[in-house]
């Protein structure tokens, strides 16, 4: 009571419930957004396929209030190809307003853009706080999770992939 009289005191007179390190039942497991297609284009002289390009981003959380986190991007430019991954794990907080803050403990880059090559751990700057936006939105008479950078940019997550 005393830490929530404090916490009012010092944002106003609203009371804001505490964030809390345990995840929301209906969040704990794997949800994946992704704009990669299989191959989309032949070469009509070579009759090569081309890779496809674009990105996927995949959030695992687990109900003690631990978190993986996933993310891909493939760009072809003509000849140039650029590709990375960045993996990182550690602690999330979710708070009432709709938001989740991922806190990595360790994280991964790996990728090429073009012949240089990336592939190294996070160092400790790298590793910040990032905080998220997410809505359960109802379509077609099915729950569906929307994550994103801030709550007027959220893309639908599907569960288990």
């Amino acid at each position: 009571i005393a830490t929530t009289l404090i916490s009012a005191m010092l944002i106003g007179s609203t009371v804001y419930a505490a964030p809390t390190a345990k995840t929301p039942t209906d969040m704990i497991g794997s949800w994946s957004w992704t704009t990669i297609s299989g191959v989309n284009y032949e070469n009509t002289t070579t009759h090569q396929l081309a890779a496809p390009s674009g990105m996927s981003a995949r959030f695992t959380f687990t109900n003690d209030g631990h978190y993986k986190y996933f993310f891909y991007v493939r760009q072809r430019t003509y000849t140039f190809v650029s590709e990375s991954s960045t993996t990182e794990s550690g602690t999330v907080t979710f708070s009432p307003d709709g938001s989740f803050t991922m806190q990595p403990t360790q994280g991964h880059y790996n990728g090429h853009m073009g012949s240089r090559l990336i592939d190294r751990d996070m160092s400790k700057d790298e590793r910040q706080a990032k905080t998220y936006h997410w809505e359960w939105r109802t379509e077609n008479g099915k729950r569906q999770l929307y994550i994103g950078p801030d709550a007027s940019s959220l893309s639908p997550f599907a569960h288990g992939s």
